[in-house]
């Protein structure tokens, strides 16, 4: 038996046990550590956000109350009081602040499901504050079997708001509208940290041009981190995480071989714009 005979038998023997052996471990210790309820609701009262937003000054205990209070960062923040209004706040507090019931939508020989906004819950779609090409979206909403995964997608358009993701095995990453996003059960826009809009763009287009109808690969850059060409296959985090890649930027928190949607969620390159349905205090000491 040749060399590349043996080698192609022992990735046969990687691919058939030792990766559903490692989502198996993974997927156990997702459930006992980080595990994330479908929809977070405050269990803390309302306060009147009009009267911090009328300051002629605000400071970060400010804006911090108004994370707490609406979801929106100082960027979100500051967005909404320019284009918007000091009143169009209480919108985002009253959607942050709504009870819902969700519901969940399955796939993938029902083994994957996503869970959603119900339709008798009266709320949404969900207000996004602030949308830029190349920002991050964020659901942990997306659970296959007991594995928390969760979902991403990179906003490449915002007339109209278009993400490229990469959603299932059995298809490939595409271009499609990011309306759907709005009735997740919860969600988390982030943003390039201190990199001009022009820069995120250009990631952006990068993405749409090259990283769309690849098929859908679990494993995608296991073995092959050099990013010295396009990838053959991809998933959702790692066709976010090789668009900023390919421009120098590493948004993978842990470094390690496999991205995750909560590798992307806990870097330290990413700005926190929007949450909603999700719990403030685990991002706030990362903003303020």
């Amino acid at each position: 038996m040749g060399k590349a005979d043996k080698k192609s038998k022992v990735f046969k023997y990687i691919k058939i046990f030792i990766v559903p052996a490692i989502i198996i471990i993974v997927a156990a210790i997702n459930l006992l550590f980080f595990w994330t309820d479908p929809h977070y609701s405050p269990d803390y009262e309302k306060t009147d956000i009009l009267k911090i937003v009328g300051k002629d000054v605000l400071n970060d205990e400010d804006y911090a109350e108004l994370f707490r209070q609406t979801g929106l960062s100082k960027t979100a923040v500051c967005e909404v009081l320019s284009k918007e209004s000091k009143d169009a706040l209480k919108d985002y507090q009253n959607q942050f602040f709504a009870d819902i019931e969700t519901e969940k939508y399955s796939f993938n020989f029902n083994i994957t499901y996503q869970n959603f906004i119900s339709e008798d819950s009266g709320v949404g779609p969900i207000k996004l504050a602030s949308v830029e090409k190349g920002d991050i979206i964020i659901t942990l909403s997306a659970t296959t079997l007991f594995f928390n995964h969760g979902h991403t997608g990179i906003v490449v358009s915002t007339n109209p708001n278009m993400t490229l993701e990469a959603l299932s095995p059995g298809n490939v990453s595409e271009v499609g509208s990011m309306d759907y996003w709005q009735y997740f059960s919860n969600f988390a826009i982030l943003r390039l940290k201190g990199v001009s809009y022009e820069e995120r763009a250009k990631i952006a287009d990068y993405a749409r041009e090259n990283l769309a109808e690849l098929p859908y690969n679990i494993i995608a850059g296991v073995f092959d981190f050099s990013n010295k060409s396009i990838p053959k296959s991809t998933q959702c985090a790692f066709v976010v995480f090789d668009a900023y890649k390919r421009f120098g930027y590493d948004i993978d928190s842990d470094g390690g071989r496999i991205v995750t949607v909560r590798d992307l969620l806990a870097s330290d390159k990413l700005e926190v714009i929007q949450i909603y349905g999700l719990d403030p205090e685990d991002y706030i000491e990362r903003i303020y």
